[in-house]
């Protein structure tokens, strides 16, 4: 089952990712990336739920689980980090590039060479939280996967003094168990949901999200949390519309859903590039230029997943070898 309002969803994170690193401000001199990285959280504790519901599946056991996510998101991963290997002048900093590939957290105040990685990093730590977690007992996977990655972080406020119970603290941790949370409310509502009353609130809900952000101060809301659960707002209004029968099937859309992970993992990549040839961002205050990169960068990201990504995965899992299903999951 595919829920095309959240690839549309991830496509608009990616944008909004990109839009975020061209610094270009909004009303208030307001610099965002639209929620694209907690959205992408939310959707990460969404989907690891919904995947893995199915007994028979093949996200249902721990080993197949951790394969298959790593099989989406390393292959691509390492190519463009190697890209940058031999791109950049840091081929010699050997600690620096075995982090980057292992998904080591760097230590504080550094990034991983291709810098989005970091991300990339709290999202492996909880691939493998949710893969432990389903190793005790699929059924109650996520709430297990989210009583770890809380006493990880009670840890953290106990004031132990340990940089990886610090990094994995990390504020955007927090939208994983939103998801999981999101997930049990969508399961015991989606089939209740009146049609035209639903579309017409979540329509309003996406539209009142996004438009925060142009009105300003964004801080004062920001500053007394209230935007802390916007993109789990963003999140559920995509689903519940879909449940409603409101998923947007314009393929375009989903084309840049679907490439939305390339378009991730490539955009600073074409920023440099582009940096060569196209008048610089000039701190962030040029539209036309924005645009430029914002629209360049999706349509490179675009290429990739189509002329790089699928193939690759196409071969990778063409010559995986099948996993037997038992049929008792535990």
């Amino acid at each position: 089952m595919t829920i095309f309002n959240l690839q549309i969803l991830r496509g608009l994170a990616a944008l909004g990712v990109v839009f975020f690193h061209t610094g270009f401000p909004l009303p208030g001199d307001w610099h965002t990336d639209f929620f694209g990285v907690s959205t992408f959280f939310v959707l990460s504790g969404f989907i690891m739920c919904f995947i893995t519901r199915d007994p028979h599946g093949g996200d249902a056991h721990a080993g197949s689980f951790l394969i298959r996510r790593a099989i989406r998101i390393v292959p691509l991963y390492w190519l463009f980090t190697l890209a940058l290997v031999l791109m950049s002048r840091h081929e010699t900093d050997i600690p620096l590039i075995l982090r980057s590939f292992t998904f080591y957290p760097p230590p504080e105040g550094t990034m991983p060479l291709l810098s989005v990685g970091w991300t990339l990093n709290l999202e492996v730590y909880f691939y493998v939280v949710f893969a432990i977690a389903i190793r005790f007992n699929r059924q109650f996977a996520p709430l297990i996967a989210w009583v770890i990655l809380e006493v990880v972080f009670r840890a953290c406020d106990a004031g132990i003094d340990n940089w990886l119970i610090k990094f994995y603290s990390h504020p955007f941790i927090r939208f994983f168990p939103y998801g999981i949370g999101l997930y049990y409310v969508w399961s015991l509502t989606k089939n209740y949901l009146p049609k035209w009353p639903t579309i017409i609130v979540c329509a309003a809900v996406v539209v009142g999200v996004y438009g925060s952000q142009f009105i300003p101060p964004q801080l004062a809301l920001y500053s007394s949390g209230g935007a802390t659960y916007f993109p789990v707002l963003l999140v559920a209004a995509a689903l519940f519309a879909a449940s409603a029968g409101g998923d947007i099937t314009w393929r375009p859309a989903i084309l840049v859903g679907d490439a939305s992970y390339a378009i991730f993992l490539t955009h600073q990549i074409g920023f440099r590039l582009f940096s060569r040839f196209v008048p610089p961002l000039l701190e962030g205050e040029n539209l036309f230029v924005m645009l430029f990169y914002v629209i360049a960068t999706a349509l490179i990201g675009i290429g990739v997943h189509l002329w790089i990504e699928k193939p690759m995965l196409k071969f990778i899992r063409q010559y995986r070898p099948a996993r037997k299903v038992g049929l008792k999951a535990g």
